[in-house]
């Protein structure tokens, strides 16, 4: 076995035949340190070499890269240490005369790549070229030898690849010493040790994490979960899996995925309230997030009431009369409303504001005990009838029908029908029925429902002002858009 004292000693040999040689020139001092010093240097990396900041080595590297300058031994004891299947060398054309070397000392043959030593596009090609030929393998890039430019560049795409192909298992090191002697111009053999350089995707991870913020702030839930989930794999830190759970559960209730978004918040919660999250930031909102969790969990019920046949079921008008379980609903479509017309998606703008009025119009409905399904002549109190067809007429003229008994209730009938009954929180759109009536007819033109026309800007601040009133007369403030900040 080759100890650093036998290295110690080699090294002291061959200094003092340095000093006692008539002839010390670079030649004479490269042959003996070749002789004296080399060998059992090769020996101690072949068996014990020294690798840090790499102690995961379950899965061996299977791929190695290395850029090759002046300094051919470097490069070797590199190789040597991560022991891989593959040995790659990019060399210049002046460097190539070091490969018959390397392939000696290494005892085995290697592949090579002449580039131009100052254009690192040469070297993105090789890594390219490699990651194409060894799919699904473990690669290591040696950035010890070679040109600035060659160096920077396999230095660059390893770190690269890192950050934005995380399938991809990429390793880059370096061979570095403790210990240099300045004056031969050589590493003090023993102090040297191969070390894996961590990646500035990581150094700088609080880079990713103001990223993965302003995509939270933004409404980019999903984009931000992806980054807190990667974080919490790097670091393992559970504040990040923990953002990354709030951000998906605000990602699924804005796709309007009640159920997900539940499951979701309810798992996070659940966590907040033990005591293993006493210092966990996000438990300062455990408030906000617990009456959301209730919310979800009211938008859950009232949807899986008043699904398909359930429609009819007098359980889905009493849940639609709850002026709170409604509001949840409305407020958190006006608020994805809203945030289509930031995006300039008009026309889904306009489709959640038009749902917002059925929803409110139903809501009403129901809050006198009507099933908004299934229109009941019946039941309504006397001369309701013959008002509501004087409302119809203000649309439609002489031309105006009342629905048919049995049937649901259009959204223009239930606003005619609501403003017929005199309803207090309809009232402010009664000046507006016959606007009403023509973004109706706009809706039903638009690209998604039956015609080609797209929605247009002016055509959903319009109908935004005419909700917002509604929404405002017949709902209570509820945390809908009271998204938790992330603690800084």
């Amino acid at each position: 076995m080759v100890t650093k004292q036998l290295l110690k000693q080699a090294w002291s040999s061959y200094k003092a035949q340095l000093a006692s040689s008539s002839d010390a020139g670079p030649a004479e001092a490269d042959r003996l340190y070749r002789e004296t010093v080399w060998p059992l240097l090769l020996e101690k990396w072949r068996h014990e070499p020294e690798i840090r900041n790499f102690d995961d080595r379950a899965a061996a590297i299977e791929v190695s890269v290395h850029t090759l300058g002046n300094s051919p031994e470097a490069l070797t004891l590199a190789a040597l240490a991560l022991k891989t299947d593959r040995v790659i060398v990019v060399h210049s054309e002046r460097t190539k005369e070091y490969l018959a070397q390397i392939e000696k000392d290494l005892g085995r043959r290697i592949e090579a790549f002449q580039v131009d030593k100052g254009n690192p596009s040469d070297i993105y090609k090789v890594a390219k070229r490699v990651l194409d030929a060894y799919p699904g393998c473990s690669i290591a890039f040696d950035i010890t030898s070679g040109t600035k430019a060659m160096t920077a560049g396999l230095a660059s795409a390893g770190f690269f690849i890192q950050a934005k192909a995380r399938e991809i298992d990429i390793h880059v090191f370096y061979v570095d010493n403790n210990d240099y002697d300045s004056a031969l111009r050589r590493p003090v053999p023993g102090s040297e040790f191969l070390v894996r350089l961590p990646s500035p995707y990581v150094v700088f991870g609080e880079l990713q994490e103001e990223r993965a913020l302003v995509l939270y702030r933004n409404g980019a839930f999903k984009e931000a979960q992806e980054i807190f989930r990667r974080m919490h794999s790097e670091h393992r830190a559970g504040r990040y899996l923990n953002l990354a759970e709030l951000a998906h559960a605000y990602a699924r209730w804005s796709a309007l995925d009640f159920s997900g978004a539940e499951k979701s918040l309810r798992k996070l919660v659940s966590y907040l309230r033990s005591d293993a999250a006493y210092e966990e930031p996000l438990r300062t909102s455990l408030g906000t997030l617990e009456l959301q969790l209730r919310g979800l969990g009211m938008l859950v019920e009232l949807t899986n009431a008043c699904t398909g046949g359930r429609r009819q079921h007098p359980g889905c008008v009493r849940l639609l009369a709850d002026r709170e379980r409604t509001g949840w609903l409305a407020r958190t479509l006006f608020r994805e409303a809203e945030r289509y017309e930031r995006l300039e998606h008009y026309v889904l703008s306009a489709l959640h504001h038009y749902r917002i009025l059925e929803l409110t119009l139903q809501h009403r409905l129901a809050v006198r005990g009507w099933n908004p399904h299934a229109f009941d002549p019946e039941r309504l109190p006397s001369g309701a009838l013959d008002a509501f067809q004087e409302v119809l007429k203000t649309v439609f003229g002489e031309s105006a029908r009342l629905p048919s008994p049995g049937t649901g209730l259009t959204l223009l009938n239930m606003a005619a029908l609501l403003i017929a009954l005199e309803d207090e929180t309809v009232l402010p759109i009664k000046n507006d029925l016959r606007e009403l009536h023509g973004a109706l007819d706009a809706r039903n033109e638009s690209l998604l429902i039956h015609g080609l026309s797209p929605a247009g800007k002016t055509h959903v601040v319009r109908l935004r002002s005419l909700v917002e009133k509604i929404v405002e007369s017949n709902f209570p403030k509820v945390p809908v858009d009271e998204v938790i900040p992330p603690p800084q």
